[in-house]
């Protein structure tokens, strides 16, 4: 039995719609920068922003300052879809190895000569495959947005550079997700509403790393949320951090060694 095929079977149907739905949205959000470089609408969504309140703005970097250049523009929206991509990261981490007990599907599993561990590899790998198809297809639907209303001054290189680093920080910090939701889907028993847990640890994250933007206090809660060391506005202006990367790389690491450790010793629900 080829559990890592097996699994991007089960992904599938998931895959395809979170696909579909966000790189549509990339795709469609992208178009709207010829709209937004007109002087009213400019007007019309900076009015927009001044009535919201300061801590809504900061928590959710609504400053428009640049958007009227479209590296900028597509940075500015894409922290909206990165959000998306998160919660999907996250649910695929914590289902993809508890399923099997929800479903009841364990027993079937176990009948085959496989390990504890080489489940937890096929498991492991069928993910990160799901989750880099979902973003190829989320980037695909940017970069067709971008070439189709780039302006004629707009350097082509310099553009999709831009795309490019900000697609490659979303992809590290959805995939942080993933790693700490499969770690903690090993400690849960029977983790019935993925989607619901994924969202609350999104959100709690976020809003847990928010706190020092809202009150100018407590520092360094913002390091509690992967999205902060990948922001797209700052990636736009300076590319990815290497410090940064290493640092969710090192979370991921930690997360993959505490799944293996869990999963041999986990008492498994037949």
């Amino acid at each position: 039995m080829n559990l890592f095929k097996m699994e991007m079977r089960r992904n599938f149907r998931t895959l395809a719609i979170w696909s579909a739905v966000c790189g549509a949205l990339t795709l469609l959000l992208t178009l709207l920068y010829p709209a937004m470089l007109s002087s009213d609408m400019l007007a019309l969504f900076n009015a927009k922003i001044a009535s919201l309140p300061k801590e809504m703005v900061d928590m959710f970097n609504l400053s428009s300052e640049d958007i009227r250049q479209l590296p900028q523009f597509f940075a500015y929206f894409f922290q909206f879809v990165l959000m998306a991509a998160c919660v999907y990261g996250a649910t695929l981490g914590l289902s993809v190895i508890s399923r099997e007990e929800n479903e009841g599907t364990i027993e079937f599993l176990y009948a085959k000569p496989l390990r504890r561990s080489r489940i937890v590899t096929g498991k492991l790998l069928s993910a990160i495959a799901t989750f880099a198809i979902y973003f190829v297809v989320v980037t695909i639907g940017g970069v067709i947005g971008c070439l189709a209303v780039k302006p004629e001054a707009q350097d082509t290189v310099t553009l999709l550079t831009a795309v490019k680093s900000v697609m490659a920080g979303g992809f590290i910090a959805g995939l942080t997700y993933m790693f700490v939701g499969i770690a903690l889907s090993v400690a849960l028993r029977r983790a019935k509403h993925a989607a619901s847990l994924a969202s609350a640890l999104f959100f709690g994250t976020y809003i847990v790393g928010s706190i020092p933007k809202i009150t100018g206090v407590l520092d360094f809660l913002k390091w509690i949320s992967p999205v902060n060391y990948v922001t797209p506005g700052d990636i736009v202006m300076d590319g990815v951090n290497g410090g940064y990367a290493l640092i969710l790389a090192a979370v991921m690491t930690v997360a993959a060694g505490l799944t293996y450790m869990a999963y041999n010793r986990r008492d498994l629900m037949v």
